[in-house]
């Protein structure tokens, strides 16, 4: 199968969507922040986890040479990440209420939908490397 041919992955897609969102999200309400600490400290935090949700999904991606043990640890760390994020997330609208509520729901909402299709992949992948091990 070539490039062109790939099917779509939507939990990518959607982790792409998630983090461009919390770069706006941050774009609009950082001047109201300049001199916290704090906010930088957590926006930091964010910016790299949900990045890293894309960067080791795309990893397990592997252009189709990764081993299945690969993918999964990969598509693990995309997950750990995904909690991460959800976490900063949740501590950022406690200490800052006021700001874009709506648009965090919506963030963590999403994160929820790409956990739940990462731990059906790690469920698929686990029973294709259990397969493999015991042949």
């Amino acid at each position: 199968m070539d490039t062109a041919e790939k099917k779509p992955n939507i939990a990518l897609d959607l982790a792409i969507s998630i983090a461009v969102r919390i770069k706006e999200l941050f774009d609009k309400t950082k001047a109201d922040k300049k001199g916290d600490a704090f906010y930088q400290n957590i926006l930091g935090q964010i910016s790299r986890s949900s990045a890293s949700i894309c960067a080791n999904i795309s990893e397990s991606n592997g252009g189709g040479h990764a081993s299945y043990k690969f993918r999964a640890k990969a598509l693990k760390i995309s997950l750990g990440e995904a909690e991460e994020t959800k976490c900063w997330l949740r501590l950022f609208s406690k200490y800052y209420p006021h700001l874009e509520s709506v648009l965090i729901e919506e963030i963590i909402n999403d994160l929820n939908g790409v956990i739940l299709i990462l731990n059906k992949s790690l469920t698929t992948i686990t029973k294709k490397i259990n397969t493999h091990c015991q042949s």
